[in-house]
C-alpha cells in the first residue's frame, strides 16, 4: 500500500474512531437522563475525555505515542463508566436542593482585602455588588457545604470561602455558587475550582491581582478598567477560556499551552508566545494576563465600557418609625448603580417602583408597597424651569387608600426625583393619584 493510500485509510479510521466514541458517549448521557442507568460520576468530570479523543483522531500518523495515549484514555473511560454503572452504591445525599446564605462582613477601616474562593465543581458566578458587606451570596446545592474564614492583620482582611462536597454520592448533582464582592474595596482575588462552569464578571471590582486555577472547565472572564494596572493569571486544564476586555485599556497576554486554539482579537504576536495591543507600551490603563493551559480554546473579545452612576432610591424604613407616624422623615435612601443616559431620571423612577429591595435592606427595616404590576410610569418630562412632570397609570385600590400609605408612596417618588439637581419641583399626574 503506497503512502497516499495509507493516509486515506488513516483518515477513514480516524473518522470511524471519533464517530463511534461520540455515539457511545451520547447514548450514555441519554440513558442517564432517562434514568435507564444511574451514573455516579458527574458528566462534567468526563467531558474532557471527548476533547482528548478528538485530538487523538486528528493524528495522521499512528505512532507509539499516539497509540499509547489512546490506549490509556480508553482504559480510563472504561473504568469510569464501569464504576458509574456497577460500582458499589454509596450513601445517598439529600436530593433536595438546599440554599445556604454566605455573608462576610467588611472589617473596619481596611485598606485591602485578600479573598480566596475554593469552589470545587459546579456553576459559579462572581461579580461586583454594592453592599455593606465584603462578600454576600448564596450556595444552592444537594451535596456540598460552605464555610468562611476571615482575619484582619495590619488593615488587610484575609478571607477564605470554601465549598466542600460529600465524597459519597449518587445521582445527579447540583452545586451553584453565586458571590457578590464589594465594589468599594481594593482586593487581590484567588479563585480555585475543579470541573466547573465559571462566569467571573470582575468589571466593577477594584482587583489589582487575580489568580484563577481551574481544571476541566468553561471560563468566561470579564475584566474592567477601574484599576490602572492589574495582573491576571489563569491556570487551566482542558478548558474553554473566553476573556472580555474593555476597549478603554491596553493588554498583554502570555500563552503557555501544549495544545490550544487561539483567537486573540485585537492583539498581535511580539514573539515568545507574547501578544500585545498596539498601544500597550503607551497605555495609561493596562492588564497583564498569563495563561497556562493544557488543552484549551482561548478567545479574547472586546466590549464598550458603560458609565454608571450611584443613585438613591427612597423607601420607607419602618424600623426607625417606632410610633408608626408615617412621617416622610423615615423615607430614606438605599444605593443603586444605574447606567447613565438621556432618560436617566425616568429610568431611576422606574427602578424605584419595581420595589426590589435586597434581603440585606429588608433586614435593616426597609419596606415598600411597590411593586404593582399594573402601576407604571407613562412619561417623565422636565421643563426648562426644572418642573418634573411624572405621569403614572392610575390603579384603583393601589393608588388610593389611607393617608399614611398614600403619603409614603408619594414621598418615595418625590424624594427619589428631587435628588437630581436639575429637578426643582415634582408634579405627579393624574392629580387624583395618591389621594386618601
Amino acid at each position: 500500500m503506497n503512502k497516499k493510500n495509507k493516509e486515506i485509510v488513516n483518515c477513514e479510521f480516524n473518522k470511524v474512531f471519533l464517530g463511534i466514541f461520540v455515539v457511545v458517549f451520547g447514548l450514555i448521557i441519554l440513558l442517564n437522563n432517562l434514568s435507564v442507568i444511574d451514573l455516579n460520576v458527574n458528566m462534567w468530570l468526563v467531558w474532557p475525555i471527548f476533547i482528548i479523543f478528538l485530538g487523538l483522531s486528528l493524528f495522521t500518523k499512528k505512532d507509539v505515542i499516539s497509540t499509547s495515549v489512546g490506549l490509556i484514555v480508553s482504559v480510563m473511560t472504561v473504568v469510569l463508566i464501569c464504576v458509574s454503572l456497577f460500582g458499589a452504591k454509596a450513601e445517598d445525599v439529600n436530593n433536595g436542593i438546599n440554599s445556604f446564605p454566605i455573608v462576610v462582613s467588611s472589617a473596619m477601616e481596611i485598606e485591602k482585602a485578600r479573598i480566596q474562593i475554593d469552589s470545587g465543581m459546579g456553576d459559579v458566578s462572581i461579580y461586583g455588588e454594592r453592599t455593606e458587606n465584603l462578600i454576600q451570596g448564596t450556595l444552592s446545592t444537594n451535596f456540598a457545604k460552605v464555610t468562611t474564614e476571615s482575619e484582619t492583620i495590619n488593615n488587610v482582611q484575609d478571607v477564605n470561602v470554601i465549598v466542600e462536597g460529600n465524597n459519597k454520592w449518587k445521582g445527579s448533582l447540583k452545586n451553584e455558587l453565586s458571590l457578590g464582592i464589594s465594589k468599594d474595596t481594593l482586593l487581590d482575588l484567588v479563585y480555585n475550582s475543579g470541573a466547573s462552569i465559571n462566569n467571573l464578571d470582575l468589571s466593577e471590582l477594584k482587583a489589582e491581582s487575580v489568580v484563577i486555577r481551574t481544571g476541566a472547565s468553561s471560563l468566561n472572564l470579564k475584566i474592567g478598567d477601574i484599576i490602572n494596572e492589574s495582573n491576571v493569571s489563569i491556570e487551566a486544564g482542558a478548558s474553554s477560556i473566553v476573556i472580555n476586555l474593555p476597549k478603554s485599556i491596553e493588554a498583554k497576554i502570555l500563552v503557555e499551552s501544549a495544545l490550544s486554539s487561539k483567537e486573540l482579537n485585537g492583539l498581535s504576536s511580539v514573539g515568545d508566545n507574547i501578544y500585545k495591543t498596539s498601544n500597550y507600551d503607551l497605555g495609561k490603563k493596562k492588564v497583564d494576563i498569563t495563561i497556562k493551559a493544557g488543552m484549551a480554546s482561548i478567545v479574547v473579545n472586546w466590549y464598550n465600557p458603560v458609565k454608571k452612576s450611584l443613585v438613591n432610591l427612597y423607601y420607607y424604613k419602618s424600623s426607625d418609625d417606632k410610633e408608626v407616624s408615617c412621617d416622610n422623615d423615615f423615607v430614606l435612601p438605599v444605593k443603586r448603580d444605574v447606567l447613565e443616559g438621556e432618560n436617566m431620571i425616568k429610568d431611576v423612577i422606574e427602578l424605584l417602583i419595581q420595589g426590589k429591595l435586597t434581603q440585606e435592606e429588608k433586614n435593616q427595616g426597609f419596606t415598600t408597597e411597590f411593586p404593582n404590576k399594573d402601576f407604571k410610569l407613562n412619561s417623565a418630562n422636565l421643563s426648562d424651569k426644572g418642573v418634573l412632570t411624572l405621569n403614572f397609570t392610575e390603579v384603583p385600590g393601589f393608588t388610593t387608600g389611607g393617608s399614611c400609605r398614600m403619603g409614603l408612596l408619594a414621598s418615595e417618588i418625590i424624594k427619589t426625583a428631587e435628588q437630581f439637581p436639575q429637578v426643582k419641583e415634582v408634579v405627579i399626574e393624574p392629580e387624583s393619584l395618591f389621594q386618601p
